[in-house]
């Protein structure tokens, strides 16, 4: 009886606390409709609008997915540096200027969009570029595919790894896989919430992080393309710690430690640097003969 009345405290606390974590989520995580640029496209992906943009400097194609909450222009300052290449950005479905009302936001739906968007602008090669949210949904994506199609990953500070992304106390209760994610997930995809926080990502950070499991962490063994992982041990958002296990599990990586002042901004604080970077590594995967 004890044990019973433990559990059922617990439920009520859980209860409780849910739906008040997903207030302060809906008030703290709302991103409204980004301003369209001269340069933006769009494409209908399974009914879905997704925005993109395109600088083309050569024939060979980098892909690069921003992190949570952020939309391609993320990358802006940093895409007119690596113009030898094809460069695409988008806005990753349920982020910036794509839609926002699939039913899932999880690394598989998003790595069917993903692939989908390469098919539909017939990119039959690419290297995947990510940094946090963005690095594990390119990280997944590789694993499902082959080294033909994906032929390159440079993962910044990947956030997927189970355990590894840090809220803090009670955010870090939904943005797991788990109940207390299940429960939130009722919560933010009825009608009554869409009303009151229409801006708000939280059913995407909910829906993306409830994939955050130990599947993410059994398919990096499966990741057979060059992959170049960036991280820095100040980062606060994504345990530095964590980069072991990707180091363990990814055969063919090459690891490279960033100061730990640059945190977890590093598109922000590390540009010039991480453009530097990002070229070496494409150079490698491809050859000046082939531009």
């Amino acid at each position: 009886m004890q044990l019973k009345a433990i559990v059922k405290s617990v439920s009520c606390i859980i209860l409780l606390l849910v739906p008040s974590m997903i207030i302060i989520s809906g008030i703290l995580y709302t991103k409204k409709p980004i301003k369209e640029s001269t340069s933006d496209l769009y494409i209908s992906i399974y009914g879905k609008k997704i925005r993109y943009q395109v600088h083309s400097g050569g024939s060979n194609a980098v892909i690069l997915l921003h992190g949570f909450g952020s939309s391609l222009d993320q990358w802006q300052n940093i895409m007119p540096k690596l113009m030898k290449y094809k460069i695409i950005s988008l806005d990753l479905l349920g982020f910036g200027g794509s839609d926002r009302s699939a039913n899932s936001y999880d690394l598989e739906s998003q790595r069917r969009y993903i692939e989908s968007f390469m098919q539909k602008l017939k990119i039959k090669r690419a290297v995947l570029i990510g940094t946090s949210m963005g690095a594990s949904i390119a990280a997944w994506t590789a694993s499902k595919s082959n080294s033909q199609k994906i032929v390159g990953l440079v993962l910044i500070a990947p956030s997927a790894y189970p355990g590894s992304l840090v809220y803090p106390f009670p955010l870090g209760w939904i943005y797991k896989p788990g109940l207390s994610n299940r429960i939130a997930s009722f919560f933010v995809n009825n009608s009554f919430y869409k009303r009151l926080f229409p801006y708000s990502v939280a059913p995407q950070g909910i829906s993306v992080t409830s994939s955050y499991d130990n599947k993410f962490a059994a398919a990096l063994k499966d990741i057979l393309q060059p992959t170049l992982l960036i991280w820095s041990p100040g980062d606060t958002k994504v345990d530095f710690e964590y980069s072991f296990a990707y180091r363990e599990r990814i055969r063919n990586l090459e690891f490279i430690e960033i100061p730990a002042s640059v945190g977890h901004s590093v598109t922000r604080k590390y540009q010039n640097e991480l453009i530097g970077i990002i070229n070496n590594y494409l150079d490698k995967i491809y050859p000046s003969e082939e531009k």
